[in-house]
């Protein structure tokens, strides 16, 4: 543990050093973040306490190192400081590090640990930036191993290709998922779908229609997702097993975003489904507020929100949402740009 603070703290210094040594061309190296989020909340369970998940808590901290090695060769890192290093050790811990190859302005083609490329803008969302997950995305292996593909239709879409280790992949470490992903920026509207097919357990396909949709307007925006999942021979119907998300933001000012969240997830006989489990019907809802205090700069962030869910959820022991639960969270978020430090003289 004492190593790994240690590395922590190294990585990033040694990120501005080097920095540092060639002010002139700094391409290979243009991100290099350090970023942090500390918390307080309270939780009840049916108006009890749940001390479990009440407290203060320092729920992230990351390093972002992004750069070009040639003019067509790039890298992306990030590094989690908070997650639990089980497992694989430090790249357990590893949201993504990739290279990727621009051979010219219409491809791109990645290798490495990626985000699994599905739709939504809930799932778009840096972890960081989320108060409260649905079901379905709070139980979902995110970050994993493999290769993808990208196509620029034009400057605002493109599609992207991806074949990577399941989510799934705890069941057998041998098992494949396969995506093709849509993102487009059509002015007032921007969407993120997707298809994909997972396997939950060897030569078994769980199939998603993933469908993220953004609405633009003055002073803020809103966002609603909708994702279907399919697995055959158990007996449900097409439409027997989804999450929708809705999110509406406002800013009266640049400095504050307020906002409302209402979710849904709901499993009607789908026994592949390893995420949202069948039985469960579960609605969450919540309201907050963020105020950026630097003026003109979104370096630090005040966050306070309060979610009530309720519902069944069928998953007796990796539900993550409960039947009427209640929780209030306030904390702080730093991002700290390490090649725009300035030093008073």
């Amino acid at each position: 543990m004492k190593k790994t603070l240690l590395f922590a703290c190294m990585l990033p210094m040694a990120a501005t050093v080097m920095a540092d040594e060639d002010d002139k061309d700094k391409s290979w190296l243009h991100t290099a973040q350090v970023e942090m989020r500390t918390d307080w909340q309270r939780d009840w369970i049916d108006g009890t306490r749940n001390a479990d998940n009440s407290g203060f808590y320092g729920r992230y901290l990351q390093v972002i190192l992004k750069g070009n090695i040639s003019d067509k060769v790039s890298y992306a890192y990030r590094q989690r400081f908070s997650k639990s290093f089980e497992g694989s050790g430090l790249f357990n811990a590893t949201d993504w590090v990739y290279l990727t190859y621009s051979p010219n302005e219409k491809w791109q083609f990645s290798g490495g640990k990626q985000t699994v490329a599905i739709g939504g803008y809930e799932w778009d969302y840096a972890p960081i930036d989320i108060y409260q997950y649905s079901e379905y995305c709070n139980n979902v292996l995110c970050y994993q191993i493999g290769a993808s593909a990208i196509y620029l239709l034009d400057k605002n879409n493109y599609l992207q290709a991806q074949v990577c280790q399941t989510p799934f992949r705890t069941n057998a470490p041998d098992m494949y998922g396969y995506s093709l992903k849509w993102e487009g920026d059509h002015g007032v509207y921007n969407n993120i779908w997707s298809v994909n097919m997972f396997e939950y357990l060897p030569g078994k396909f769980i199939n998603y229609i993933a469908l993220g949709n953004k609405l633009k307007f003055n002073g803020g925006h809103f966002l609603f997702d909708f994702t279907n999942r399919y697995s055959g021979g158990y007996g449900n119907g097409f439409l027997d097993d989804f999450t929708i998300t809705s999110e509406l933001h406002v800013q009266p000012v640049k400095e504050l975003n307020i906002f409302a969240k209402y979710g849904y997830d709901g499993n009607k006989g789908n026994g592949g489904d390893y995420l949202v489990f069948d039985g469960t019907e579960q609605h969450h809802a919540g309201v907050g507020v963020e105020y950026f205090p630097l003026h003109g700069r979104k370096d630090l962030r005040l966050h306070a929100n309060v979610f009530h869910t309720w519902g069944e959820n069928a998953n007796p022991d990796g539900g993550v949402l409960q039947d009427k639960q209640t929780t209030f969270n306030i904390g702080m978020t730093l991002r700290a740009d390490l090649l725009n430090i300035k030093l008073k003289k």
